[in-house]
């Protein structure tokens, strides 16, 4: 009997540096079942463990590579671990074989009817997620605050949370003495006397004050801070990157933070940063704060956890998640590797956008953002915690965990958010709207109108409007503008711009379909269609975006994408009528 055994991608099965996974792997697979087992993983491990590990090479040829390889192994049962992306895709390859899905870890049940949260399987039955559990030792306030458990609906609201019964000081914000034992400390995220305040009172075992000691610089080489204008670097020009690969190196969410563009000055508090992130495993003992920015979080691949001071948060593709300024809290790595993309806001924080004459309804809706429970560690143990203070890293230790709020109350947490549940407008008679239309939150600047940072999906939806070019427009404008990619295809680049690429077209700088998606456009059928399996999003400001040295020389930079528009021909020649 031949056995194949597909490891997910960024597994090395290394025996010099195993993860979990590959030593339930290694364990199975030294079992004596009469047969050949291979096991198919990524390249890097070179400690020569067994001649049956088949390494695949990374990126887009990894895929196709696999299916090569398994048709000529021609195994009698396949086993997957862990992802059922590349389960069903080399399900669909080899159909008449048997496969197995061996999951390390639950699945979630769905939390919107309206959303993907099952996996349906070739047999047309359902696979539900169960429910997470927590990190060994938290504590969550387990009342129901909503119909997701775990988390509280709306944004900007005034919560209130408690992991233990009577820790919540009602009445007051600051008693004398607070039930527990608990100290009361004061979050804020604005100015005192701002318009609408953004605060959080916390009850925690500890004041944060104990959470730092003396502080050290670090390196942090490749997550940069503007200003980072750099000579030799060249950021006027139309640009797009394939995917950032996966590395054999070990990356945490600190050191697996890669900047592909900086922009204002995060020393007056304008403007952003945009990265890529790469996370191959769990902070331990470690944890991190930002006194610079607003983290805007949108995972491409693999699954995330949160672990702040006011609760957890899970974070899958097609979901998004904020992590304010000032807030403490480690990343875990739930399934992957994994990969996304980060706005770093160094501004006024994002909001929702003003609806004007689209009314209460539509865009995305302020029930859908989801804020955690309250939830805590009481934990001692030697931890380090990093800290991003004016551009520059620092470290402290201390002997015990800082997520030790027991109970909170205020409007300055984190939350998430399901893309999915974004529900877009655009004209149904004639002409293309503006990108704005498709704005999920806005980050303000001091002038009315241009934004510090927008953030814009383009997700599934119908292009109904007749004797239209429904693609976007060429055009130029005033603000920079990154897109990413987390899965389909764009229809205004119906190739090139892959899953996990990047683009960006900075202000003044043209740009616009390509001549294949010029010539469908301009002739399509005038009947409603819809676009399916797509979902795109920009950040866009009203600063230049300024390449790091990283993006300009490491990236996988599609040197050709420029060439794109040269096929474009010239249709006029005088006379009257359309070309």
């Amino acid at each position: 009997m031949r056995t194949a055994i597909l490891l997910p991608p960024g597994c090395l099965f290394s025996e010099a540096q195993p993860n979990s996974m590959e030593t339930v792997v290694r364990t199975m697979a030294g079992v004596d079942q009469g047969g050949e087992t291979r096991i198919f993983c990524c390249q890097g491990a070179d400690d020569g463990v067994s001649t049956a590990v088949d390494a695949l090479p990374a990126g887009r040829i990894r895929m196709p590579t696999l299916i090569e390889r398994l048709r000529a192994f021609r195994p009698d049962v396949i086993e997957h671990h862990q992802q059922v992306k590349q389960a069903l895709a080399v399900q669909q390859a080899l159909p008449d074989t048997p496969h197995l899905l061996y999951r390390h870890n639950a699945l979630r049940p769905p939390r919107h009817t309206h959303g993907e949260r099952t996996t349906k399987m070739q047999d047309g039955s359902v696979m539900s997620r169960p429910p997470q559990a927590l990190p060994d030792g938290m504590t969550q306030d387990r009342n129901g605050k909503g119909t997701t458990p775990g988390y509280m609906p709306g944004f900007g609201n005034d919560f209130e949370t408690e992991a233990l019964p009577g820790a919540l000081p009602q009445g007051q914000n600051s008693p004398q003495k607070v039930n527990y034992g608990l100290y009361a400390e004061q979050l804020s995220g604005t100015a005192f006397t701002a318009h609408m305040p953004e605060r959080t009172w916390c009850y925690r075992i500890r004041p944060s004050v104990k959470h730092v000691g003396r502080f050290a610089p670090i390196e942090v080489p490749h997550w940069k801070t503007a200003p980072n204008v750099l000579p030799g670097v060249t950021s006027l020009g139309q640009y797009r990157w394939d995917p950032v690969p996966h590395s054999s190196e070990p990356l945490t969410w600190i050191t697996g933070m890669r900047t592909v563009t900086t922009a204002g000055d995060v020393h007056t508090q304008v403007g952003m940063a945009s990265h890529v992130y790469l996370v191959s495993q769990s902070m331990r003992d470690e944890y991190f704060y930002s006194a610079d920015s607003e983290l805007l979080v949108v995972p491409q691949e693999g699954r995330l956890r949160f672990c702040t001071e006011l609760g957890v948060i899970d974070l899958e593709p097609q979901e998004i998640a904020i992590i304010p300024r000032g807030l403490v809290y480690r990343v875990e790595l739930v399934e992957g590797p994994a990969r996304g993309f980060v706005c770093e806001n160094y501004g006024q924080m994002f909001e929702m956008p003003g609806r004007g004459p689209i009314g209460a309804n539509c865009l995305a809706n302020p029930r859908d953002f989801k804020c955690p429970v309250a939830a805590f560690e009481d934990r001692e143990a030697r931890s380090r915690v990093v800290i991003k203070w004016c551009g520059e890293f620092h470290q402290t230790f201390i002997d015990h965990s800082p997520l030790d709020v027991v109970a909170w109350h205020g409007n300055y947490a984190a939350y998430k958010y399901d893309l999915r549940a974004y529900s877009p407008v655009g004209a149904i008679l004639f002409d293309h709207p503006d990108p704005s239309i498709f704005t999920v939150l806005t980050a303000p600047s001091g002038l009315p109108g241009t934004a510090n940072i927008d953030f814009v999906l383009f997700r599934d939806r119908w292009l109904v409007a007749e004797h239209s070019f429904r693609p976007p427009w060429y055009h130029k404008n005033v603000m920079s503008e990154l897109m990413g990619n987390i899965h389909g295809i764009y229809d205004a680049k119906p190739k090139g711009f892959v899953p996990g690429g990047v683009s960006l077209h900075n202000m003044m700088l043209p740009h616009g379909p390509d001549r294949n998606a010029f010539e469908h456009g301009s002739t399509e059928p005038m009947v409603p269609a819809r676009q399916v399996e797509t979902m795109q999003f920009m950040f866009e400001t009203r600063f230049p975006q300024m390449l790091t040295k990283w993006a300009a020389t490491e990236m996988p930079l599609q040197d050709d994408y420029v060439d794109c528009w040269q096929s474009l021909e010239k249709k006029f020649d005088g006379t009257p009528g359309t070309k």
